[in-house]
């Protein structure tokens, strides 16, 4: 959140994410980190995920930043990436109207898949 503007709404989510941390201890935030170092890298299967995917980032994410969003976007065929000004890695909680207005608009739309080619023997 350091790149966030400062403001009473940064400290009310900076008081509610450093609480959120601090009743789940530092261990979980170490199992965390380890966990993500340690996972098999999944860019390969991307290409392979054709359902309709919204990716909802900040342009201050110091944690995703923006260039790591597009290329997940960009790495799946049927994906939108919006990225919300001022946004840092918490913005769902900096932005709620905002994501659920994008939600409620992705949510919708008809699910529209590529056809396979179907084998007959």
């Amino acid at each position: 959140l350091d790149k966030a503007p400062r403001g009473q709404e940064r400290d009310v989510i900076e008081e509610l994410v450093g609480g959120m941390a601090f009743d789940m201890g530092a261990q979980v935030f170490v199992d965390q980190v380890r966990a993500l170092q340690r996972r098999p890298d999944q860019q390969r299967n991307l290409a392979l995920f054709d359902m309709p995917v919204l990716l909802i980032g900040g342009d201050n994410d110091p944690v995703y930043p923006v260039k790591r969003q597009e290329f997940m976007a960009s790495a799946m065929p049927n994906a939108r990436l919006e990225v919300l000004k001022g946004g840092t890695h918490m913005t769902m909680l900096e932005s709620p109207a905002r994501v659920t207005e994008l939600v409620m608009e992705f949510l919708p739309k008809p699910l529209v898949l590529k056809q396979k080619p179907l084998l007959l023997e």
